[in-house]
């Protein structure tokens, strides 16, 4: 599997409303990634250590099959993940498929075993803003209508993003998503080298030429994936809140910001 690449997966991660969306379309601007809708069948299969468990379930019978053969943990999971490799490569046409799911964050470990070729990209935007961005965009959520849901949702996601990074080490790159959007071209260089790619315009481009799936400037639930001008965006909603709202954000979230903070805008 690893010498035919299928496993060659890129999995960007992170909150609902961080862009993780805009980001696997826009890589998928370069001529070797491709990408489509969120898949969401990866979270269902993996979560709760599912395959882990099994493996040692199996490998706990002294006579069973995985310890006569001496298969262990690692290649067994790796076994498991041909499947859905194969799967992801019978509609990516030769391409690397990205995925954008944003649950797989809670599961990135075992795709990391699943996939040992694949790699993570993790996106991190701040917390003001995804939960403004939340509030705004008319989905059925709890955290679409209550802002400590949003709130809280928004920690729950960063720190599985803190565990998963120290977890996996460098299959998982974490970029700060005021830094993409400040510097696409930079930003999208390291990436693409985080990921073995070489350089391409594609993905800078994309980025810095639209925005794509904004809660904001909709006048219908249609227009949320409207592509529109980056110019069009007002100051942030967040700016807008009052001082209860700001204070209630900092009181939840203030287990996570220092660990934020170590992914500046400039970063």
């Amino acid at each position: 599997m690893a010498a035919e690449g299928i496993d060659r997966l890129i999995f960007v991660v992170g909150c609902p409303r961080s862009g993780t969306s805009a980001l696997a379309w826009a890589l998928a601007e370069h001529p070797h990634p491709t990408t489509g809708p969120e898949t969401n069948f990866l979270y269902p299969l993996f979560r709760g250590h599912h395959a882990r468990l099994a493996w040692e379930r199996a490998w706990a019978v002294e006579n069973g099959w995985l310890r006569t053969q001496q298969i262990g943990w690692e290649e067994f999971a790796a076994a498991v993940g041909v499947g859905s490799a194969q799967l992801f490569a019978s509609r990516a046409e030769g391409k690397r498929w990205v995925d954008s799911s944003p649950e797989n964050l809670f599961i990135v470990e075992e795709l990391a075993a699943v996939f040992p070729n694949a790699r993570f990209v993790h996106l991190l935007r701040d917390g003001r803003e995804v939960v403004a961005s939340m509030l705004n965009s008319g989905f059925a959520e709890l955290w679409a209508s209550d802002f400590d849901e949003a709130c809280r949702t928004w920690v729950h996601y960063v720190e599985a993003g803190r565990t998963t990074q120290a977890a996996v080490g460098e299959r998982m790159l974490t970029v700060a998503h005021a830094a993409l959007v400040a510097a696409p071209g930079r930003v999208c260089g390291e990436i693409l080298a985080f990921v073995s790619e070489p350089p391409h315009p594609g993905p800078a481009h994309f980025l810095d030429s639209r925005r794509i799936n904004s809660s904001f400037d909709n006048s219908t639930p249609a227009d949320i994936r409207r592509e529109k001008d980056p110019r069009s965006l007002r100051q942030p909603h967040w700016r807008d809140w009052t001082a209860e709202q700001h204070a209630r954000f900092a009181e939840v979230a203030a287990g996570v910001l220092d660990w934020v903070k170590a992914f500046p805008p400039g970063a």
